[in-house]
């Protein structure tokens, strides 16, 4: 190190020139923190930091982000966007970028709608041979319209509905039990609570 004003080499530790007495320039230690969360097993923190734009950082403490461990990042931190989804099982619609926005409609799975029908069904398959095949084709219509759930149209659930116990009279029970259950009870609207009075004698 050389004195700044003579330019005379100083000794190590020198707080003045020996030379002609100036005030040795004793250099600072930026002070820089850095947020360091969990390190694995084994790791160690040194007192240096480079950044991706080129900046170079030593001394101070150095805190780190949460534990790396192989391809995975444990704890909840993001650069840049955060997307929170929740559950859009079933679902077709996509949303993707910074302000994109997608709206999913669920229905009712065909699991379910399969388990609620299949008393229908029966009711349907001990019609008369005759009024089988038009019997099952309105079964499958109502179940086709009650698989959007809350968008199921309610005009044309009703009609089915009407239509179907008209046909097959001994499916009554069974459609009345179906729309009992909380699944259909709250896709049934207006018109269907109407025709399902209508059948009950109600």
């Amino acid at each position: 190190m050389k004195c700044s004003n003579c330019q005379a080499e100083l000794p190590p530790g020198a707080k003045f020139c020996q030379e002609c007495g100036t005030k040795v320039a004793v250099p600072t230690q930026p002070g820089v923190t850095q947020n360091v969360g969990n390190v694995a097993s084994g790791g160690t923190v040194l007192g240096m930091l480079i950044n991706e734009g080129g900046d170079v950082h030593f001394g101070g403490q150095q805190h780190y982000g949460d534990n790396i461990a192989g391809d995975s990042i444990a704890g909840d931190k993001v650069t840049g966007d955060k997307i929170t989804v929740g559950d859009i099982s079933g679902s077709s619609a996509i949303a993707i970028g910074r302000g994109a926005q997608a709206t999913v409609t669920q229905g009712i799975s065909a699991a379910e709608l399969e388990k609620l029908f299949m008393p229908l069904m029966a009711a349907v398959r001990q019609a008369p041979p005759e009024k089988q095949a038009e019997a099952q084709q309105k079964a499958e219509a109502l179940k086709t319209e009650l698989s959007k759930g809350k968008e199921a149209d309610d005009s044309v659930v009703g009609k089915l509905v009407d239509g179907l116990v008209s046909l097959v009279p001994g499916t009554v029970s069974a459609v009345v039990s179906m729309f009992a259950t909380p699944i259909l009870g709250g896709v049934a609207g207006p018109v269907t609570k109407f025709v399902l009075d209508k059948i009950q004698g109600k």
